[in-house]
């Protein structure tokens, strides 16, 4: 089964606060903690790794905090999850099987699925929040 880790999944979730707030500088980490439910300490590391990976800038100071280190238009999901793990690959290089076409395929498929920029996503998450939903 493909899965991503939780690690990915709020460091997608913290990308895209910060760029939903690009224009507005800097975001408290804590913050963005709060506002997803993710616990704080461990979005400081996802924040680190996302520094180091060239994803996000730190800033120092009353007024600090993180911002993306390029325009949203810029940063792919894709980026976030090769930047915090890894490789996205389904299978090894190593064996020849006769479903590499499938492998192959379903490779090409989930990569087109996460080149999504996050201003894309800003734009898809405000589509789907204005989705109104009834049940009884």
């Amino acid at each position: 089964m493909f899965s991503l880790s939780q690690k990915s999944i709020y460091g997608v979730l913290a990308a895209l606060e910060l760029a939903k707030r690009y224009a507005d500088g800097p975001q408290n980490s804590r913050c963005v903690a709060e506002d997803h439910g993710i616990p704080c300490n461990y979005l400081e590391q996802v924040l680190a790794q996302l520094k180091r990976g060239g994803i996000v800038n730190s800033f120092r100071g009353s007024q600090g905090g993180y911002a993306l280190a390029r325009s949203p238009q810029e940063i792919l999901v894709k980026n976030v999850l090769e930047c915090l793990d890894g490789s996205l690959s389904l299978v090894s290089d190593n064996k020849s099987t006769v479903l590499d076409f499938f492998w192959h395929d379903a490779q090409t498929r989930i990569e087109a699925i996460l080149d999504v920029s996050l201003a894309d996503l800003i734009v898809a998450t405000r589509q789907y929040d204005n989705v109104v939903s009834y049940s009884i």
